[in-house]
């Protein structure tokens, strides 16, 4: 509707376009459609979209005699997901709490947060959260790009690699250690992946939670906990 069914205004203005939550005034209850009603109807079918794929990923894995890694890995995504959308605004009494479903009310969400609360910089699970987001980015990277440079040696047939190291391994594994100052083999590098990625999510959904329900003003707290100095 905002373009008038119109599917060129549709392509051009497509980052500007959204889906927003009710205003201030409806607070948890059902909107009409053209306030909000849309935005409470597309995120419940999300809500149950999310959920429904990440019991596939778990039933999945049972069936076929595998770990659950993958869908708790999802499960620390949908743990901030969650909070965005739907503990954080139950919460504070209001659908409004959530961002609307596009790129740039996305990101007016984003730095309104950050506004409305002091300044999220000073919250320390973001600072966490940035330090796993900054950390996993650095060692996937270097994960990815050690086997390639280790490729010649058979290195990428992680599967076997796993079960019984060769020449290849071994020689990425000291590549490792002397580049990056600590041991990391086949295995454990994914471990480490594997547990910066998740925490990422689980910080940023415990700093997001707190923004608001406990905490109303981050650079005053900080200054309470003397991060900051006036």
């Amino acid at each position: 509707r905002q373009v008038g069914y119109n599917p060129v205004l549709f392509a051009r203005e497509f980052a500007v376009l959204g889906v927003n939550p009710p205003p201030p005034q409806y607070g948890l209850s059902v909107a009409p459609w053209a306030s909000g009603g849309a935005w409470l109807a597309a995120t419940f079918f999300l809500h149950i979209s999310v959920l429904t794929w990440w019991a596939r990923i778990y039933t999945r894995a049972r069936a076929n005699k595998l770990g659950t890694h993958l869908a708790w890995g999802f499960a620390a995504a949908l743990s901030l997901y969650f909070v965005i959308y739907l503990i954080r605004p139950i919460l504070m009494g209001s659908w409004a709490e959530a961002p609307g479903h596009g790129l740039k009310v996305h990101l007016d969400w984003v730095n309104n947060v950050s506004v409305r609360y002091g300044n999220f910089y000073y919250n320390p699970f973001h600072m966490i959260s940035i330090f796993f987001l900054f950390g996993s980015t650095l060692l996937l990277c270097m994960h990815g790009a050690t086997i390639l440079a280790a490729a010649k040696y058979g290195v990428d047939r992680e599967l076997e690699e796993i079960e019984l190291e060769h020449s290849g391994t071994h020689r990425a594994q000291l590549f490792w250690r002397w580049t990056m100052g600590f041991n990391a083999n086949a295995l454990t590098i994914h471990w480490w992946a594997y547990w910066f990625a998740a925490l990422c999510a689980i910080t940023g959904a415990l700093g997001l939670l707190l923004s608001g329900p406990v905490i109303k003003d981050w650079y005053a707290w900080a200054i309470s906990a003397h991060i900051v100095y006036r």
